[in-house]
């Protein structure tokens, strides 16, 4: 980390625009088990959407998430609603400060899209994919869930699966903080995660998957960001599910290495 610039927020605001990515390092429990879970020093991530992409002019940047802290979830109208927590559009700004304020970052990342990608981006399916009640209505799910089936996505293959993937599975998700379920408790949660993959997947184009959204379900964070990068056509169809926020930065090999920048980190009290 140490060889990556660190600037203020302030300083790249005026360059931010739709589908670039915001990393947040957790400081709580359940941050630190994400990061145990899926690797990488990132716990959170986000995607950034300018108001007057999506036709909510009232707001000069969004913040686009799925969040167990609750935000003000902008309406129709473009107005703040009631606070909510899983998948919302909120103030950009007045969100970031939020979150400086708590404390429960230690860290941010901004990664922006390349002039070409950008360029390239379909904002108009980004919008159709942001307001879709469906999509706005999911929660965040439990961290067991968030587990199970990320490394169920990442085995995935035709939606088939065998007793040697599933016992992967079974040994990839007994981490520390889950090594008190029964296991019963461990089949029941693996089962029912492989049914909300099936479900959540749609092959009916191209043998490509991605998310219905003909009924609210739930989003971890990076699933959100993953699944709406496929929306704009930054990133190839595949099943959102099987992403960190690791693996959106520039940690390891990512599938949006040629799209967008490096992370550029931000100090966790925005200054």
């Amino acid at each position: 980390m140490s060889n990556k610039k660190l600037v203020s927020l302030a300083s790249l605001r005026q360059d931010l625009k739709s589908g670039d990515l915001v990393f947040f390092q957790g400081l709580a429990s359940d941050s630190m088990l994400i990061r145990s879970l899926t690797g990488g020093i990132w716990s959170h991530c986000a995607m950034i959407i300018k108001g007057d992409d999506i036709g909510c002019t009232e707001h000069d940047l969004l913040l686009f998430e799925s969040s167990v802290t609750p935000g003000r979830d902008i309406g129709e109208s473009g107005k703040d609603s009631t606070e909510k927590a899983g998948v919302m559009l909120v103030d950009f700004d007045s969100r970031m400060q939020d979150y400086a304020q708590s404390k429960e970052y230690s860290m941010f990342g901004i990664r922006q899209l390349d002039t070409e990608s950008a360029q390239k981006a379909s904002t108009g399916e980004l919008k159709t994919f942001a307001l879709n009640r469906n999509v706005r209505d999911s929660v965040y799910p439990a961290e067991q869930q968030v587990a199970t089936e990320h490394f169920i996505a990442r085995d995935l293959d035709n939606s088939q699966f065998n007793n040697q993937v599933l016992a992967k599975i079974q040994s990839e998700i007994k981490v520390d903080a889950i090594k008190k379920l029964t296991e019963s408790d461990l089949k029941l949660i693996i089962s029912k995660a492989i049914e909300t993959v099936h479900d959540n997947l749609d092959s009916t184009t191209h043998n490509k998957f991605s998310h219905r959204h003909t009924t609210p379900s739930h989003y971890f964070c990076s699933e959100l960001v993953a699944d709406a990068l496929m929306h704009m056509e930054v990133m190839e169809m595949g099943n959102a599910a099987g992403y960190s926020p690791g693996d959106l930065s520039d940690e390891e090999d990512s599938p949006l290495d040629a799209s967008y920048f490096e992370v550029i980190h931000i100090p966790g009290d925005l200054g």
